[in-house]
């Protein structure tokens, strides 16, 4: 597996997309070549994967692996232990409306993720039975390109800020045809919010609140791989109390 750094952290630009749930947004967070030893490294492990249960039902059809034991000290998975810690201090992420929110640690080892055609994730929340506490983020990165499908839906977003309900996707700039790719075009309220695979592109989500209750606006669903195969990395944080 490579061991060439390829991010230089003052570069990184951090975007809010979505103030509830609050999903902050990273452009080319990883390069090809991690993406591609991420799956490598994660390739020979994956199995069915379980909800957080811990149980495999039909409203969850990828196959996913923990990268635990000797995968954790990969210079891949160091790099990527280390920009997600880089990202956790931007002032994008700790800032929320006249305050801050509290700052996030690590809760659970990485696990990678791969949805084939067909697969998908049914709407959920990524709490352990509603333990708001153990996740109270997710920190999510795509390591592919899908050919058609496989977008996160949050259907009770509010939508990516700046964006008017006519808009459906289409503006006369460059800058806001980009921004029409996150959105779900249609006019009711909340307007939901789609983020589309993209090879290197990072999110960062909370599921839990300012109070320590759960976001109900969190739900959110894998869509189905209509052609392609969509691989992602998760990491959940929990926040210091």
């Amino acid at each position: 597996l490579s061991c060439k750094p390829d991010w230089p952290a003052p570069k990184l630009s951090a975007e809010l997309i979505s103030e509830e749930p609050r999903i902050v947004l990273f452009e080319d967070f990883l390069s090809k070549a991690d993406c591609e030893d991420l799956m490598r490294l994660a390739m020979p492990d994956l199995q069915r994967s379980r909800v957080a249960t811990g149980t495999e039902t039909p409203s969850r059809t990828s196959h996913g692996t923990f990268l635990t034991g000797r995968k954790e000290s990969e210079p891949v998975v160091l790099r990527v232990e280390e920009k997600i810690a880089q990202c956790l201090k931007k002032s994008e992420v700790l800032r929320f409306k006249s305050g801050h929110r509290k700052p996030l640690v690590k809760s659970e080892a990485l696990q990678v993720v791969r949805y084939q055609k067909g697969e998908f994730y049914n709407e959920h929340y990524d709490n352990k039975a509603g333990n708001a506490s153990h996740r109270a983020a997710t920190f999510m990165i795509y390591l592919s390109d899908v050919e058609q499908g496989g977008a996160t839906y949050f259907p009770r977003s509010s939508g990516r800020p700046g964006m008017s309900d006519d808009c459906n996707g289409m503006a006369s700039s460059s800058h806001d045809v980009f921004k029409g790719k996150f959105w779900n075009g249609s006019h009711r309220s909340p307007p939901g919010l789609r983020i589309y695979p993209k090879q290197g592109r990072a999110v960062l989500f909370w599921s839990r609140l300012v109070t320590g209750n759960e976001d109900m606006a969190s739900i959110h669903a894998a869509e189905a791989v209509v052609e392609g195969e969509k691989w992602i990395m998760t990491r959940w944080m929990r926040e210091i109390e």
